[in-house]
């Protein structure tokens, strides 16, 4: 069973985190909304909704070494032309770029390596 918060129930019973994960799974299943999912299933739409995020919030941490990946889309290989540049991320990765492009997507590219590296 998953420490933390436990929803008191009319009645005094209580759901574990666990029954939440299974209904959130069986939600997600379901392909029905939160809203009428709870109805059916006798639940609070925005308790549901908040163990949704928990979980979430849960899962996450515990991949810490997550990689966030970003598309980038190259032009076709070809020498480097006069007046091109080039950007030296501290993770050692390196962008270079002809004088001819964009550098306010560059600088847009260049900045979500580096949050990403």
């Amino acid at each position: 069973m998953e420490s933390g918060r436990i929803e008191r129930r009319r009645g005094g019973t209580r759901r574990s985190a666990d029954t939440w994960r299974t209904l959130i799974a069986e939600q997600e299943r379901s392909g029905l909304g939160v809203a009428a999912f709870a109805a059916a299933r006798g639940v609070r739409p925005a308790t549901l909704s908040w163990w949704k995020s928990e979980f979430r919030r849960r899962d996450g941490a515990r991949r810490p070494d997550a990689t966030q990946f970003v598309e980038l889309v190259a032009p076709r290989p070809g020498p480097m032309t006069a007046g091109g540049f080039e950007a030296v991320l501290r993770s050692g990765v390196v962008l270079r770029a002809a004088a001819d492009v964009d550098v306010e997507a560059f600088a847009r590219c260049a900045a979500a390596l580096e949050r990403a590296c």
